[in-house]
């Protein structure tokens, strides 16, 4: 999003859910003051010994103000993604991803990710 002032205020009203066998459900809902706003954002994940998976599913509206005419153009956009990570040992961890991202108007965006992590 593109802003003038630097500041944005930004409400984030969430919520987790234990469920039994390593699962949490996670919910945001993203609310942008300035922009008038939204995005709902809710994660399923799995967590068990060294095994890490998510999947996730958003939906809401983004803007961006046009630099020319000072008008806000508002976009529906939602998404969607998965992944799995498994922790090797105490500091090391590789994983996978992948998302796609509708934004109206604009672009779908899809990709797909191969990673390492570091914890410290």
């Amino acid at each position: 999003m593109n802003f003038r002032r630097s500041e944005v205020i930004l409400l984030i009203p969430s919520f987790i859910l234990y469920l039994p066998r390593g699962f949490f459900y996670t919910a945001s809902l993203y609310l942008n003051v300035d922009g008038g706003t939204y995005t709902l954002a809710n994660r399923l994940s799995y967590k068990r010994n060294r095994w890490y998976a998510f999947l996730y599913v958003s939906a809401g509206t983004s803007s961006e103000r046009l630099e020319a005419t000072e008008d806000v153009l508002k976009y529906r956009t939602s998404s969607f993604g998965f992944g799995a990570e498994y922790r090797i040992n105490k500091k090391f961890s590789f994983g996978t991803s992948f998302i796609n991202e509708y934004r109206a108007g604009l672009y779908t965006r899809r990709g797909f990710d191969i990673y390492g992590r570091y914890w410290w």
